[in-house]
Parts: C-alpha cells; sequence; structure tokens
C-alpha cells in the first residue's frame, strides 16, 4: 500500500508541470505590449544597420576605393538598410515571438510577468531598457574589436587548412 502511494505521488509531481496550462496568444501579445517589445525592436533596428555599416566600412579602411566602388558600397548599404528594416520588423517577429513565449512559459508565469510589467517598476525597467541596450552595444564595441584578430586568425587557418584538403571550392 505505501508503495502504491509513493507511485501515485511521485507521478503526480512528474506531470504536474506538464498539466500547468499554456499561456493563450492573447496573454502573451498582452505582455508583449506591456514589455514595449515593438518599441524597442524598433529603437534596435537602427543600431543593427550602423554595426552593419560600420562592419562594411571596417572591412575597406585602409584600401583604396575608387569612386565607382564607392558607389557600389554605398547601394550595398543601402541595400542591406532596407534588408534589415524589411526583415527584422515587428509584423515579421512577432510570430515567432509569441510561438516561443507560449512554448516557455505558463498562462500563470505570463500573468505574474504582466503584472510586473504593468507595475511602476517594470515600466521603469521598460522605458529605460532601449538605453541599457545601446550602451550595452557601444559597451561591446572594444570587445568585439578585439576578439577581431583572433577571428581572423581562425578564418585564416581554416581556409589554409581547406586549401590542403582541395576543399575551397564553392559548392554549387
Amino acid at each position: 500500500m505505501k508503495k502504491r502511494l509513493a507511485v501515485l505521488c511521485l507521478l503526480c509531481v512528474l506531470t504536474t508541470p506538464a498539466l500547468a496550462e499554456a499561456p493563450s496568444e492573447s496573454e502573451v501579445h498582452q505582455l508583449l505590449t506591456a514589455m514595449q517589445v515593438e518599441r524597442n525592436l524598433d529603437q534596435m533596428r537602427v543600431p543593427m544597420i550602423a554595426m552593419v555599416q560600420k562592419q562594411m566600412n571596417d572591412a575597406f579602411k585602409g584600401r583604396a576605393v575608387t569612386p565607382a566602388q564607392q558607389a557600389v558600397l554605398g547601394k550595398l548599404a543601402k541595400d542591406l538598410s532596407a534588408l534589415v528594416m524589411d526583415e527584422v520588423s515587428w509584423s515579421n517577429m512577432e510570430p515567432l515571438v509569441t510561438q516561443i513565449y507560449r512554448e516557455t512559459y505558463t498562462s500563470e508565469e505570463i500573468d505574474g510577468m504582466l503584472q510586473f510589467f504593468q507595475s511602476p517598476a517594470g515600466q521603469a525597467m521598460t522605458a529605460k531598457q532601449p538605453a541599457v541596450m545601446r550602451k550595452m552595444l557601444v559597451g561591446m564595441q572594444p570587445l568585439l574589436a578585439d576578439m577581431r584578430p583572433k577571428v581572423d586568425a581562425l578564418m585564416q587557418n581554416a581556409i589554409k587548412q581547406l586549401a590542403q584538403t582541395g576543399q575551397t571550392q564553392p559548392a554549387n
């Protein structure tokens, strides 16, 4: 009898998380609205574009670029900016973000987060988050710059190894 009771208790403990109610799309939408995810995403796109353009500039730093090449690079920068603005839009990201939140959190957890983000502390966090992200991006630049030579060395080593094995032909 004690064994049956122990097994029953164990089953209850193990299956309780599986029985937690998944949040509805509406609940997740309320949370994402309270978190101002769409606004934050819009604000993140500008630094993303600037980072891509900086990487392009760094790639050609110290090289003589003809006016024709500069025109091609200018068009590339414009096209990349348009691509980021289109692809990293809320209308494209919302279904994915909603799905991830629904798969990751329970309804109860979403409700708790919603209460927080509707509180003064949550609203302050939401309002200040873009500034935190900008500061993080700026702070990461020296780290990324320091990492660049190491990445270049790894890439050069891989290219050498590929050349030695005859695997430098692009796949079609």
